[in-house]
């Protein structure tokens, strides 16, 4: 049985792109949406804008909406997870360590610099526990933090226009 790969891109459009002709194979699944109902992800945004909220918030709000993730059920000892730095900071740390601990992959994208807003929380995450694999388009930060190094999201997409 070969290893199932769920990516769950999130609003990341360059980051859907990477995965665009990955798609077509018959073990990956793109989750477009990572929870059943669409409101939850807007209600964490929503919270995220507010100074000092999501801080204190954070991992409380999304253990509790962990029961809301749509394909978790799915997800079983070899399977992969691949997350962006932006839609990692949906899924609680418990989680991805429980996961793990169930001996899921998990693999972490940063398509943004470890310097960037939006890195602050997949960062904190690299430090709490280990994933498999750790990409990074930025050559400084891959030898810094010791991530893989990857120039740039390839996608045949890209090749066609």
């Amino acid at each position: 049985m070969n290893n199932r790969v769920f990516i769950f891109p999130g609003s990341d459009h360059v980051f859907q792109a990477l995965f665009f002709e990955a798609c077509k194979l018959s073990n990956v699944r793109v989750i477009e949406n990572l929870f059943k109902k669409q409101i939850i992800e807007k209600k964490i945004t929503r919270i995220q804008r507010v100074p000092g909220a999501w801080r204190f918030f954070r991992q409380p709000l999304l253990r509790f909406y962990d029961k809301q993730i749509n394909f978790i059920k799915e997800v079983v000892s070899g399977d992969v997870l691949v997350f962006s730095n932006i839609s990692i900071r949906y899924v609680s740390l418990s989680l991805l360590k429980k996961l793990k601990k169930n001996g899921v992959k998990l693999i972490l994208y940063f398509i943004d610099s470890i310097s960037n807003v939006n890195a602050k929380d997949a960062f904190e995450y690299t430090k709490k526990m280990d994933f498999d694999l750790v990409y990074s388009f930025d050559k400084e930060d891959a030898a810094r933090f010791h991530y893989n190094y990857f120039y740039t999201m390839y996608s045949r997409l890209s090749e066609s226009q």
